[in-house]
């Protein structure tokens, strides 16, 4: 064996060493052998067996996953009891706020429409307000499904005609005139359910908050409401700031401005237990004679102007400012606030006006 064959043999033997992991000490002794194999035969074998050697030991080195991630669940699915599904908590909110990032030139309600329709079409409260305009028959029972109750059109677009939706484990119903939220476990999808949305609610399996508690964070705290049916009786709950909160508070007024032809405005800081916000609007509407009904209108320009003061519960004061001009469109919005956490005081003023029009001014405070 030459000199050359016998060097490149303690190297594979060392290579196997390293690659199988044998018992046998790296000092192993190889000893010549009697080859008659010309060296350059013996080379080309040699390096052969190293590269067959360096494949499997690299094949048997790797590592195989065989773990399958799981399929990552939606933010937001539409139930079959026709209702939104929220995955949890920052899904709700994430959504809740992005609602009105319309885009220039987009109308409100045809950003809506879109964003309602991705979710198999679903059928919002914002969407039965639309309907009721036309055909006020349509109406059911509560006033959560009563034309212009709920004035923010982003939120009535996260609730089912209803008032339900579901956040997490529990689906919820808002209660406008009774000012109540109740709500259930989401497993609890049959009768318990067809009870949670009947005008008086009396299982004790159902809970219930007020809409001015903060419920999301009660609930985070390990706090209960109380069972159904709704009494009188006060209970005092650990809020996690006690700095106030501000009351519920409302302006609305109509122009009408000509003959057939009217701007509906409404100025709210409102309260649904899940969900606060500051809302400002204005709708042009009109109505064809002999008709009693007004529907929505595309003003040639409509334009607003809104100064908000305000300071949410946890958090220091906010003053904002903010001025809208739409053409061709219906409605000037602004929500210069929503959360799921409420406020504890406010001063707030708009302005609208649309082709035609006057001036609408209008102020709420607490």
């Amino acid at each position: 064996m030459t000199n050359y064959g016998y060097q490149e043999a303690r190297r594979l033997g060392f290579f196997c060493v390293q690659i199988f992991g044998s018992s046998y000490p790296q000092t192993h002794n190889f000893k010549p052998m009697s080859i008659s194999l010309p060296s350059f035969a013996f080379k080309k074998q040699l390096h052969w067996v190293l590269l067959t050697t360096l494949s499997i030991g690299t094949f048997s080195c790797q590592k195989t996953d065989d773990t399958i991630s799981a399929p990552q669940q939606p933010e937001v699915v539409n139930s079959n009891h026709g209702y939104l599904k929220f995955k949890d908590r920052a899904a709700f909110e994430s959504i809740a706020s992005k609602l009105d990032d319309i885009p220039k030139g987009k109308s409100i309600d045809v950003s809506l429409n879109e964003w309602e329709a991705k979710l198999n079409n679903f059928h919002s409260l914002r969407k039965y307000h639309e309907e009721l305009l036309v055909n006020p028959s349509l109406a059911k029972r509560g006033s959560s499904v009563d034309d212009g109750v709920i004035s923010d059109d982003y939120f009535a677009s996260l609730l089912s005609p209803e008032g339900t939706l579901q956040i997490d484990d529990n689906i919820y119903r808002i209660d406008v005139e009774n000012q109540k939220v109740y709500y259930i476990n989401g497993t609890d999808q049959g009768a318990l359910y067809s009870e949670l949305i009947s005008e008086n609610p009396d299982n004790p399996d159902i809970k219930y908050f007020d809409t001015s508690d903060t419920v999301l964070d009660l609930l985070d705290s390990g706090q209960e409401g109380k069972p159904c049916p709704v009494t009188s009786d006060s209970v005092t709950y650990v809020e996690r700031c006690s700095d106030g909160s501000a009351n519920r508070s409302s302006a609305y007024f109509i122009d009408g401005y000509q003959e057939g032809y009217r701007n509906d405005c409404k100025l709210d800081y409102e309260k649904y237990g899940i969900y606060f916000s500051i809302i400002a609007k204005m709708q042009c509407q009109q109505r064809t004679f002999p008709s009693p009904f007004w529907t929505s209108y595309n003003s040639p320009s409509a334009s607003g102007n809104i100064h908000a003061i305000f300071k949410p519960k946890c958090w220091g004061q906010r003053d904002q400012s903010d001025s809208k001009t739409v053409s061709n469109d219906n409605k000037v919005s602004f929500r210069p606030w929503e959360s799921t956490r409420g406020l504890t005081s406010f001063n707030i003023d708009v302005e609208f006006a649309s082709t035609g029009s006057g001036l609408v001014r209008m102020h709420i405070q607490n």
